[in-house]
């Protein structure tokens, strides 16, 4: 997990899919593995414009999408609810970097979708002929509706 925290400053979407992944894969019983990986995520995260840029504005990618807010929440939701609230706050507090329309709203709806999904996936076994994710990706598996997805999944329906 170190390579997240080392690179999450220039890979910050490919960091949150690989934290999201690596916690549905690992984290029975290792969550506290993560804890340093998500807690580096959060430092990078973009929002105040006064906080410096850790990164040569030649290397930015574009902002952030709504996919790394999945992966974000969704893999804080399994490792710390309070880094997930952390998370969230920030999220919620920097509106022209996590634009309501583009980011935010499809966000939401990809986490309530997964919500919805509820115990089909939550409850299942994996083995290695099956799978419990939809087919999308491998993700939602053996995840519950922590303080700070709920919280955002709430944003969402304010909005």
């Amino acid at each position: 997990m170190r390579l997240i925290r080392q690179t999450a400053a220039v890979s910050l979407s490919a960091c949150g899919e690989l934290l999201e992944r690596a916690v549905a894969t690992f984290a029975d019983g290792r969550k506290t593995d993560f804890v340093d990986a998500a807690a580096g995520l959060l430092e990078v995260l973009p929002g105040d414009p006064a906080r410096p840029t850790l990164v040569d504005a030649w290397r930015r990618r574009p902002g952030v999408e709504a996919g790394f807010i999945v992966d974000l929440l969704t893999a804080l939701g399994q490792i710390d609810e309070a880094l997930a609230e952390r998370a969230v706050d920030v999220i919620l507090a920097w509106p022209q970097t996590y634009d309501l329309d583009a980011v935010v709203i499809p966000a939401i709806r990809v986490l309530a979708a997964s919500e919805m999904a509820g115990p089909r996936y939550n409850d299942c076994a994996p083995s290695a002929s099956t799978t419990c994710a939809p087919p999308s990706r491998n993700r939602w598996k053996h995840q519950k509706t922590g303080g700070g997805r709920a919280r955002f999944l709430e944003a969402g329906a304010i909005a």
